[in-house]
């Protein structure tokens, strides 16, 4: 195997053809289609597969003196692998026109997209046409565009907030979603291996077959990557989402009349977004009828309510809520326990509606139900429907949830109600 950290340079006619030619063109065909399965190149694929990208690319040098018969097996073989790559760079040019549409400060589609693009389709070439043409046009585009050049212009475009694609989508994206994270992520790294691969292929066909531009290459890239890293923690971290969710709520709330969801459909379909959101916090969501009265049909007790509930009350057609827990994902088993136990306490003869629901959460705040960050009843006459999300561990969510019986000492009667519970 070469050694990347090796900085010998090796002459292309010392790279390594011993074995059977069809056995290395082979072993590229199987890497090409595990990328074509996935639809992009994948960074540390790329990075263990060098000396077999090297060697075939010096395998289709050796053929400039005797070009093989379209019926010769190991044209056959290269005429495969040059459909996956046309394939996958099909699929990557996607990546880069989603790159364009961010960036605007700088001619990406001149300075990027069509120096790529010249290169590979020469080096495809080579592939399909093995000869000294095609060679010598390689040659000189590499010499142009070199893959090292197109990394540095793509790795130098993520110093700059205005250039920066990731942080451009995540600043537009409401939730900070892992959704918006993940796919610029993945682009970014899928971008720099097809240079790394391009780098391999043309070193072994054009170049010396020296490996400092890969070694620098990979250098970098690993220490964006360790970059991007840190960027997804930040934003984990950070709670910048909240600041967007009453927003999105808002508009969901909107959206989800206009599309005649029901209660159990607007609940489960915000679940499903805020399992997305980059975020430690867990959540509740709530949905209920949006004929429902503070104080008589339901109320909470949230001490910190400006900063971990968000809501649109009576608002086309429901209320909706959604509560957010800084400690559920960090919680023992054995506290959850606790607090299930501490919330069926509560399922009879503990809540008491007097004239309103208002009192009745916080009258069990600290006896029975200890460390909650929230205490809510809801008649159940509004139809809660209770949904958590971003709670691995616990499919309940970040804290418990019973139907219960509130006494009426108005109405000497018992009113049916969801409790729910969560940690701070």
């Amino acid at each position: 195997m070469l050694d990347i950290e090796d900085s010998t340079v090796m002459a292309a006619s010392a790279i390594p053809l011993d074995g059977n030619p069809l056995d290395k063109i082979n072993g590229l065909i199987d890497i090409t289609s595990s990328f074509l399965s996935v639809g992009s190149f994948a960074f540390p694929s790329v990075k263990v597969a060098l000396e077999g990208i090297m060697v075939v690319g010096a395998l289709i040098k050796t053929l400039n003196s005797t070009i093989p018969d379209q019926k010769d097996p190991i044209m056959d073989k290269l005429l495969e692998l040059e459909r996956n790559i046309h394939s996958l760079v099909d699929k990557m040019n996607m990546k880069f026109d989603d790159m364009k549409a961010f960036i605007t400060e700088i001619n990406f589609h001149d300075r990027v997209i069509q120096p790529n693009s010249k290169l590979t389709r020469y080096l495809m070439d080579c592939i399909n046409h093995p000869g000294k043409e095609s060679l010598q046009n390689l040659k000189d585009a590499y010499s142009k565009y070199k893959p090292l050049d197109l990394a540095y212009t793509v790795m130098g475009l993520m110093d700059h907030e205005i250039t920066n694609p990731l942080k451009m989508a995540m600043n537009a994206d409401l939730l900070k979603t892992k959704t918006t994270f993940d796919k610029w992520d993945t682009t970014i790294r899928s971008v720099l291996a097809q240079f790394l691969f391009l780098e391999a292929f043309s070193s072994g066909l054009v170049s010396d077959g020296g490996l400092y531009d890969s070694k620098r290459m990979i250098e970098k890239s690993l220490g964006l990557f360790t970059k991007i890293d840190q960027w997804k923690a930040d934003y984990t971290n950070s709670g910048s989402y909240w600041s967007g969710l009453k927003t999105y709520l808002e508009q969901f709330v909107d959206d989800s009349q206009n599309q005649k969801l029901n209660k159990s459909e607007k609940a489960d379909k915000l679940k499903k977004m805020m399992d997305t959101v980059l975020t430690n916090d867990a959540f509740y969501i709530v949905v209920f009828s949006g004929r429902g009265e503070w104080k008589k049909t339901y109320a909470y007790h949230c001490p910190k309510a400006d900063t971990q509930m968000v809501g649109c009350w009576n608002r086309s057609g429901c209320s909706v809520f959604i509560y957010r827990s800084h400690e559920g994902n960090k919680k023992h088993p054995l506290e959850y326990k606790f607090m299930r136990r501490e919330v069926e306490l509560c399922k009879r003869g503990k809540l008491v509606y007097t004239h309103s629901m208002e009192d009745a959460p916080k009258s069990v705040a600290n006896d029975p139900i200890f460390d909650a960050g929230l205490i809510c009843c809801i008649n159940i006459v509004e139809k809660p429907e209770v949904r958590s999300a971003n709670c691995p561990n616990w499919e309940w969510g970040p804290g418990w949830w019973i139907t219960a019986y509130m006494k009426s000492r108005d109405y000497n009667m018992e009113i049916q109600i969801t409790l729910i519970a969560a940690f701070e």
